[in-house]
C-alpha cells in the first residue's frame, strides 16, 4: 500500500493547469455590463452642491479663518503694499471732488482694490501667489 500511495501524483489545481481562455467581444460587452450595473450612480450635480454647502455650514468657522489669512497673505505678499496704498490714495482724492461724480469715481476706485487683490504684477508675486495657493489647498485636505 506504500508503493501504491507514492506513485500517485497530485492533480494540479485549475488556476495553474495552464492557459486560460480570451473572451470574446460579446462576452466582454456582456461582462462589462454587468458590472457597470453593479456599481454605484454617480450623485447628481444639485445634491452634490448641498452636500458641499452642508459642509460650509457645519464648519464655516475654520473654513472662514484659512479663506481670511490666505487673503491677508496674498495682500501682502502677492499683490505688495504699495499697490493697495496708491488704490486707497485714489479713493481718498475721489471722494474730496464735490457732488456725486467723485462718490462714483470712488466706488469705482474701490472697485478696482477689491477686484485687484488677487492680481500680481510682478514675477516673485505670481511666485508667491502660486505658493500660497498650494499651501492653502494643503491646509483644507
Amino acid at each position: 500500500m506504500a508503493k501504491a500511495e507514492k506513485t500517485k501524483r497530485p492533480k494540479k489545481a485549475a488556476s495553474t493547469a495552464g492557459r486560460t481562455r480570451r473572451l470574446t467581444k460579446k462576452q466582454q460587452r456582456s461582462k462589462a455590463k454587468k458590472e457597470v450595473r453593479k456599481r454605484k450612480p454617480v450623485i447628481g450635480s444639485f445634491r452634490l452642491t448641498g452636500r458641499v454647502l452642508k459642509l460650509l455650514r457645519r464648519h464655516w468657522k475654520p473654513l472662514g479663518g484659512i479663506v481670511l489669512v490666505y487673503l491677508i497673505l496674498n495682500i501682502i505678499f502677492a499683490s505688495g503694499i504699495s499697490n493697495v496704498s496708491s488704490n486707497f490714495d485714489t479713493i481718498k482724492s475721489d471722494l474730496k471732488t464735490s457732488g456725486s461724480y467723485g462718490l462714483w469715481h470712488a466706488a469705482g476706485g474701490f472697485a478696482s482694490l477689491v477686484g485687484s487683490s488677487g492680481a500680481s504684477s510682478s514675477t516673485p508675486g505670481s511666485a508667491l501667489q502660486s505658493v500660497l495657493s498650494v499651501l492653502e489647498s494643503l491646509v483644507t485636505m
